[in-house]
């Protein structure tokens, strides 16, 4: 059953008519979501807890870094997060909220990568910019006092698949890192499960968004498979480092989460979480940042990070 925060989200949505995302051009979702983004006067976005700061990372990538208030962790351990939006949305409000909340919460430092967008810029270029964030911060980590040591992956949705596909990289390239998060993360772009079914009316993501979404950023089918691209099977590597996955049971990607949870929790190489809402939405953390679901899955993912501090 939907919870009350996901029903009155939906109710919303159909009293203003609005639509699932493949039934408009590209520049037109992107405009409605820009519109439907409340400017957030929160003290986290202000400058009065913290500092948040942005730099270039490579000609067409950059990083937005949001600190906590305090450096109570010298070094500090830094998580880097991939934001969602089907690989066609930009970074926005929400997930900017959602990363200053994580940092001021977790005491970890929280940088989130700003890659190319498709349909203008297709596999892989987002997993590259991905990569390239990566090494950036592994390569300036002593000037930052960042601890190069403790890096978490994070990302939701389509921000899941770019995370826990780097993992992959980072562990071909024996690159240690510390943990995954995976909200809600879209991992096998070649197979249709049940849940892509779901289907409750005033939803913005269903199966058919994500066929669509998959069309924009994978416009080969060829590049569908593959580690880079549905990382659904954990590599022994990557399993080992410990993982906390968020899913939503009113989601077309339920199923890929639970799956890859099953697959590695199976493996037993490093402690894996699996953090299910039933009655929530996908994107349930940055469309409903107040949602009382919202407020326990960051409570999750900063248990979680602090867990991997001790």
């Amino acid at each position: 059953m939907l919870s009350r925060d996901s029903r009155d989200l939906l109710e919303q949505r159909l009293a203003e008519g609005r639509l699932a995302y493949e039934h408009y051009r590209v520049d037109e979702a992107r405009a409605l979501i820009a519109a439907a983004q409340t400017p957030a006067r929160h003290p986290l976005l202000e400058g009065r807890t913290g500092r948040c700061w942005r730099t270039a990372v490579t000609c067409h990538a950059a990083l937005t870094v949001f600190e906590p208030e305090s450096d109570s962790i010298v070094p500090r351990p830094v998580v880097i997060y991939m934001h969602g939006g089907g690989w066609v949305f930009g970074e926005l409000e929400a997930h900017r909220l959602l990363c200053a909340r994580l940092a001021a919460r977790s005491g970890w430092v929280v940088a989130s990568v700003d890659y190319r967008l498709a349909p203008e810029h297709p596999f892989p270029a987002a997993y590259e910019d991905c990569i390239a964030a990566l090494g950036w911060l592994r390569a300036n980590a002593g000037s930052l006092a960042l601890d190069s040591q403790r890096v978490v992956l994070a990302g939701d949705s389509a921000g899941g698949t770019l995370a826990a596909a780097v993992a992959e990289h980072a562990a071909e390239a024996g690159i240690g890192l510390s943990g995954r998060i995976l909200i809600y993360p879209s991992l096998d772009q070649c197979t249709v499960y049940p849940s892509d079914s779901i289907d409750v009316p005033g939803m913005a993501v269903t199966g058919r968004t994500m066929a669509w979404f998959r069309s924009l950023y994978f416009p080969a089918a060829a590049d569908r498979a593959g580690a880079r691209a549905s990382p659904l099977t954990p590599g022994p590597d990557a399993a080992a480092a410990p993982t906390l996955i968020i899913s939503a049971g009113y989601d077309p990607l339920r199923d890929e989460a639970v799956e890859h949870a099953a697959r590695c929790q199976a493996r037993r190489a490093g402690a894996c979480t699996h953090e299910h809402y039933p009655g929530e939405l996908h994107g349930f953390l940055t469309v409903g940042p107040d949602f009382a679901a919202s407020g326990h899955a960051l409570a999750a993912m900063t248990g979680f990070l602090s867990r991997i501090t001790d």
